[in-house]
Parts: structure tokens; sequence; C-alpha cells
């Protein structure tokens, strides 16, 4: 469970750092999402003998990876805010090359070449960002 709220952590970091307004509802909508989580995680404390203030205190240490790793998140998309388009741009181009060496070759030979070059050109346009 520490795992999971580490990665939320940073997903409420990055928003923040990309932009405020975004991390106020990412922060609000993860704050929901963890009643339920600290719930199962103080019931199942509960279950096996423990007293509610205990199950209370292994579910707040469950989630505090989540605000541990919010600000080291934030501090880094705020530091590497000016290359992140060039950072983002490679792994645009890191998806696209493994898609075309991998996965059409591999589709290509199951599905015939024929099958593959038109699903391909049917799927491009789908995978064209649209800018907000």
């Amino acid at each position: 469970m520490a795992v999971h709220t580490f990665a939320e952590g940073v997903g409420v970091g990055v928003s923040f750092g990309s932009r405020p307004e975004k991390g106020e509802s990412m922060a609000v909508a993860i704050g929901v999402h963890n009643i339920p989580e600290g719930l199962a995680v103080a019931s199942v404390a509960v279950s096996h003998g423990q007293s509610v203030l205990t199950a209370m205190a292994v579910a707040t240490a469950a989630a505090f990876p989540q605000a541990i790793m919010a600000v080291p998140a934030y501090l880094f998309v705020d530091f590497f805010s000016q290359i992140l388009p060039i950072g983002l741009g490679f792994a645009a181009g890191a998806m696209m090359w493994l898609v075309l060496s991998e996965m059409v070759t591999e589709a290509s030979e199951s599905l015939g070449k024929k099958t593959a070059a038109t699903t391909v050109c049917q799927l491009s346009p789908s995978s064209v960002p649209v800018s907000d």
C-alpha cells in the first residue's frame, strides 16, 4: 500500500508543478480516493486484533509516502520545466520507434503485410495529439 501511495504523491506533485489548478483538483481527488483505502487498511488491522487507535496509525503511516513524494515531484517539475518539451519529444519519438520497429514488424509477420499496413494507416490519425 505504501508503494501505491508513493505514486499518488508523485502524481499530486507533478500536477501542482504543471498547473496549480490541476494540482488542486488532483489533490482533492486523491484525498477522496484515500478515504476507502484508509478504511480498508484500518479494517484489516482491527480484524487482526489491533486497537482502533493502532489501526488509525497504521492507515496513516501507509499513506505517509504520499506526502513525502509530493514535494520532490513538484520541485522536479518546476526545476526541469524549461527542458520538459525536449523530454516529452524524446519520449514520443522513442514510443514511435518502438511501435514501428517492434509491433508493426510482429503484426506484419503474423497478420500479413497488407493487413498490418492497412491497420497502421487506419490508426495513425488517432495517434496525433490534440493540444489543449
